[in-house]
């Protein structure tokens, strides 16, 4: 154990490969001590060996938690790290975290804010890597500590994409620990840019089928919905076919 580990929480979330690892890594390092963690109750599942001795909180909403709200006061815990995590968190709720809460986005920002950013990141051809920063009250907008970028590639797709922005994810998060632990880090701005809700993909996953579209934009919806059984749409008057591409190379 590190001589003068600081007390914190992590947001994990058990179903998530990226977010254990992230986990391993924060109690690897020792320079904090996980007093809880916290997953939403759909996540339940069987403790892992190298956590079973921490507490545990299965909440989705813990801002409305009295017993996590009483156990962050109680136990003097002024940061908190998240490596997935669900649900949106309040603002009231960070704002107990006096040296705040440190997230993980799996997209170079200010570009691709919000959910689907894999999908976002080959329809808007921007550079592929990930940011840590500290969250606020609106979705990935608070300051950036580091962030790591990596060219993107016609040729890239959904699934090669979420991995190497989470692989990315996670050597920040390794690279950066002593620093959030000292206390001793520059943050730069985070610019005001377009914050993509779940809700807002039918925009563009839904191909009208009287409509023309040009080669290029079909490559990349195929390439952007290229992981496990994800797929678009084509409308045909009042119904929705659902396409799962397969690319063969």
């Amino acid at each position: 154990m590190f001589k003068n580990p600081k007390k914190i929480i992590v947001f994990a979330d058990f179903r998530d490969f990226y977010s254990l690892e992230g986990l391993k890594i924060i109690l690897k390092k020792k320079f904090f001590l996980v007093s809880a963690i916290i997953t939403t109750k759909k996540n339940i599942s069987e403790k892992k060996d190298f956590f079973k001795n921490i507490k545990i909180f299965y909440d989705g909403f813990p801002h409305k938690n009295k017993n996590i709200i009483n156990f962050i006061k109680k136990e003097n815990i002024q940061l908190s790290i998240l490596t997935a995590f669900t649900n949106r968190i309040r603002y009231d709720f960070i704002k107990l975290f006096k040296q705040g809460i440190f997230n993980i986005h799996p997209a170079v920002l200010p570009s691709n804010k919000g959910s689907h950013s894999s999908f976002y990141t080959i329809l808007n051809n921007t550079d592929i890597g990930a940011t840590l920063y500290l969250i606020n009250k609106d979705f990935d907008s608070g300051p950036i500590l580091d962030q790591t970028k990596i060219k993107n590639n016609i040729f890239f797709d959904a699934e090669y994409v979420y991995k190497k922005s989470r692989e990315c994810g996670l050597k920040l998060l390794n690279k950066n620990l002593k620093n959030i632990y000292l206390n001793k880090f520059k943050t730069k701005l985070n610019k005001k840019t377009k914050i993509n809700y779940k809700k807002n993909i039918i925009k563009f996953n839904v191909i009208e089928y009287n409509k023309k579209y040009s080669g290029k934009f079909f490559w990349n919806l195929i390439r952007a919905v290229h992981f496990k059984d994800n797929g678009f749409f084509i409308k045909i008057k009042n119904k929705k076919v659902k396409i799962i591409p397969k690319i063969i190379k």
